[in-house]
């Protein structure tokens, strides 16, 4: 059993190689699609959130797997009583555990949450054609994350992604920015190939329905999102829209048209980033 603090996740994922960073990207895709199009979602507890009446909020989120079980606790510390600011930092651990129930994994969750979440980012990213400016609002490990994969990773139509929503109070951007993007003209809807109307890109539809604030606050009904696990379905074949000519324009649109991409964050991608380092820690851990 592997336990990964902070400093050394950091480490090991600041030295990975390009084509490493590309399997890591890949192998989040493969979860993703597979949480989309198999049974393996009903498979997958519900995340939950506790808030005290100090004013600490815990998220709790569960994965299985064939091969693994665990979870992953992030706790946003309650705020000082006297000025009623957060001075500490949200923190939490990734647990993992084979199939026998014995732990194969104890990571500390900051740095790790970070990188799978902007990798997550990086798979409409990396569908853009033209990539002239990028604005990264926020100056924290999510922030830095996503400028290294994208110097990493490295188009003029916008592609709007954001993190940080994971209870129905929130809000990270204008709700009236999402309907936009559900009723523009120019919209197209990349599951069925249809113009006219657009859709959110979400990571999971289910839980951003009630999850995430700015959904929830939109009114967008469930066939307004449309899951990256089904985009890269459709884009691999293995989901069928009706005509190649409906399959250009979705390519053509994620490539160019106005995209918006809400990450609330999938369980099974904690477990496959926490695989994936501690495969990787055990490869290189004599050169860490």
């Amino acid at each position: 059993m592997h336990h990964l603090p902070n400093p050394t996740i950091q480490t090991l994922l600041l030295n990975l190689t390009r084509p490493e960073i590309h399997h890591f990207l890949h192998t989040i895709s493969t979860t993703l699609i597979s949480f989309s199009t198999t049974p393996e979602r009903q498979h997958q507890p519900q995340p939950s959130t506790i808030a005290r009446p100090n004013g600490q909020r815990t998220l709790f989120r569960p994965f299985t797997s064939p091969d693994n079980i665990g979870a992953k606790l992030v706790v946003e510390p309650a705020p000082n009583s006297t000025t009623g600011k957060r001075e500490h930092p949200i923190q939490g651990l990734l647990i993992i555990l084979d199939p026998l129930g014995n732990p194969t994994g104890i990571l500390s969750a900051e740095e790790i949450t970070g990188y799978r979440t902007s990798m997550s980012t990086m798979i409409p990213f990396s569908w853009r054609k033209h990539v002239s400016n990028i604005v990264i609002f926020g100056a924290g490990m999510q922030a830095l994350w996503h400028t290294r994969l994208i110097l990493g990773l490295r188009g003029e139509e916008p592609l709007v992604s954001a993190i940080g929503s994971w209870l129905p109070e929130m809000i990270e951007l204008d709700p009236e920015l999402l309907r936009g993007v559900v009723c523009g003209e120019e919209g197209v809807n990349p599951l069925t190939g249809e113009r006219g109307r657009g859709v959110v890109l979400v990571d999971d539809r289910e839980y951003a329905m009630h999850g995430c604030g700015e959904v929830v606050q939109s009114g967008l009904a469930g066939e307004d999102l449309a899951e990256v696990g089904e985009v890269l379905a459709v884009k691999s074949g293995r989901i069928q829209v009706s005509g190649d000519e409906d399959v250009r324009r979705v390519e053509g649109f994620m490539e160019e048209g106005l995209v918006v991409y809400e990450s609330v964050g999938v369980g099974l991608t904690d477990l496959t980033a926490g695989r994936e380092v501690l495969r990787i820690y055990q490869e290189k851990q004599g050169n860490l």
